[in-house]
């Protein structure tokens, strides 16, 4: 299976850039490319435009180190999805990404969802089966942003966003859905500050 880290927030209420934050030995996007890497066919990156040129540079800069010491990851070999929207929502990178990749089925997972585990992914990826979502749960939220979504969902996703509603979850009742349940702490969202450094004290 195919993944799409999606990166094209704003990161309004970190006031920076989510995406370029240190997060362990890397930036948080070669952090999560890396790991991702491990696990999918091809991980492609959803960014807004404005966006390409900063995060290629952060990751050519950490492949550079990465590289010295493991197999080598190409950075020529990675591919962005733009979104030439500019309408800041989850659901419009991923109607983008199918509009894009033209694959029938991709790994949707937020660059500020940095704990999850690889074999989560593996679970999710293995239940899919026909579902048009299946997607990540724990005792207290939904994670659709940590989810296998199917292009099936396109038409719905498009007919969401010409009506201005990017509630991702109200859209989830027209679909059907498969939800699995994990441990919270993974899918812990690096939102605020705060929430960044928890997620830092996480990582030890």
């Amino acid at each position: 299976m195919n993944c799409v880290i999606l990166c094209g927030g704003k990161s309004s209420r970190m006031k920076a850039n989510k995406a370029l934050l240190p997060f362990g030995d890397y930036k948080l996007i070669t952090y999560q490319y890396i790991k991702l890497s491990k696990i999918f066919k091809k991980v492609f990156i959803s960014i807004k435009d404005f966006q390409q040129d900063s995060i290629l540079s952060a990751l050519q800069d950490d492949l550079s180190k990465y590289n010295l010491e493991n197999p080598p990851i190409d950075v020529d070999s990675i591919d962005f999805i733009v979104e030439k929207s500019n309408i800041f929502a989850p659901i419009v990178g991923i109607l983008n990404s199918f509009d894009v990749t033209n694959i029938d089925k991709l790994f949707f997972i937020s660059c500020d969802c940095p704990l999850v585990k690889l074999k989560t992914f593996q679970i999710l990826s293995n239940n899919s089966d026909d579902y048009d979502v299946t997607y990540a749960k724990d005792s207290t939220k939904t994670h659709p942003l940590v989810a296998v979504w199917s292009a099936k969902t396109k038409e719905k996703l498009k007919e969401a966003i010409e009506m201005n509603n990017f509630k991702i979850m109200e859209l989830l009742e027209h679909f059907y859905t498969k939800s699995i349940y994990f441990d919270k702490l993974e899918f812990f969202n690096l939102n605020t500050k705060s929430d960044y450094k928890k997620a830092l004290k996480l990582l030890e």
